[in-house]
């Protein structure tokens, strides 16, 4: 007998769940001439394709995560632009190296 499982589904043979299969255009047995199982088993006993960086960095490179919050810093950001921009406002506070001592560098947030 000459039938296959794809001709069975579609005749609804099989399962009438298959019925939503009926209009794909899987339909053609032409679409699976040059298929051929064994290439594909052949494949799969390759080792997986790893990675390789073209360059090299050096090792003292470590990510480090911020300990402040990023809309603080930001916010922390805008106001020093905003205060350098205004020199005599910058000559009245005491102390004033820039970030105005709001975030502590060496505090851990």
């Amino acid at each position: 007998m000459d039938t296959n499982l794809w001709d069975l589904c579609f005749l609804g043979i099989v399962s009438p769940q298959a019925d939503f299969l009926k209009g794909l255009p899987v339909y053609n047995k032409s679409n699976f001439s040059r298929f051929h199982a064994d290439s594909v088993c052949k494949a799969s006993n390759r080792r997986p394709s790893v990675y390789l960086p073209t360059r090299e960095f050096p090792s003292e490179q470590i990510i480090v995560t911020e300990k402040t919050n990023i809309l603080l810093r930001y916010l922390h950001q805008q106001w020093d632009k905003k205060v350098k921009k205004i020199p005599f406002l910058a000559s009245k506070i005491p102390n004033f190296s820039g970030n105005l001592g709001l975030i502590n560098s060496d505090v851990n947030y």
